[in-house]
Parts: structure tokens; C-alpha cells; sequence
């Protein structure tokens, strides 16, 4: 099975499941049969959309590229964002130790506010 199929029954299971869900709650409403035959109609064509869209994409190299450019974007970034984060933690780590160690609080209770090591902290200015 190709990726392109796989993805496809995927979101048309999907689809059906969010289709199952609304006629249950219209059920409950007590639907008519013109608004469960609507629904069906929106389920049916949004699925022939997805497949549309998916098949415009696997037959397209260019696209496919585009999609694969897009991914490793995504994928980059938010591994930046995680590096930046860390990043800022440890500065904010070392600043609070450093104005800890100024204020002449013992270095274990430094080490256990902070999480640096004792030899870290012995390094702080």
C-alpha cells in the first residue's frame, strides 16, 4: 500500500467516524433525513477533495519536493525553538546561581535551588 493510499483511508476513516458522531448527535436532535443526507453530502465531498488534493501531490515531483522542503522547515525550526529554550534555561540557571552566590547563600542550598553542580557554581564570578 502506498503512502498516498494509506493517508487516504486514513483521513476517510477519519471522515466517517466524524460523520458516525454527527448523525449520532442529530439522531438525538431528532434529525430529519434531509440534514443526515447534507451531512453525508459534506462528508462524501470533503473526502473526494482530501483524495483530489493527495493525488495532485504524489503525481507532482515538484510538490512533492516542496512538501518534503516544508517538513525538513518545520522540523528545523522547531528544533531551534527546543535549543533556544534549553539555552535559556541554563543562562537563567547560572543568573539566579550568580545572584545567589552574591547574596551569600551556601552552595548545596545553590545547587539544590538550581540544579548546577557545586563545581559549577565554584566557577561563577
Amino acid at each position: 500500500m502506498s503512502e498516498v493510499d494509506s493517508f487516504v483511508r486514513k483521513a476517510y476513516q477519519e471522515l466517517q467516524e466524524r460523520w458516525e458522531k454527527e448523525r449520532q448527535s442529530e439522531e438525538l436532535m431528532s434529525p430529519s433525513e434531509e440534514r443526515v443526507r447534507q451531512a453525508k453530502e459534506r462528508l462524501e465531498k470533503s473526502v473526494r477533495e482530501a483524495r483530489e488534493e493527495i493525488e495532485r501531490y504524489a503525481s507532482d515531483p515538484e510538490k512533492q519536493e516542496l512538501v518534503r522542503r516544508r517538513r525538513r522547515f518545520i522540523i528545523d525550526y522547531n528544533l531551534s525553538i527546543s535549543a533556544a529554550r534549553k539555552e535559556g534555561r541554563a543562562k537563567s540557571q547560572t543568573t539566579v546561581a550568580q545572584n545567589m552566590k552574591r547574596e551569600g547563600y551556601p552552595s548545596e542550598k545553590i545547587s539544590e535551588m538550581t540544579g548546577l553542580s557545586k563545581d559549577e557554581i565554584a566557577g561563577l564570578e
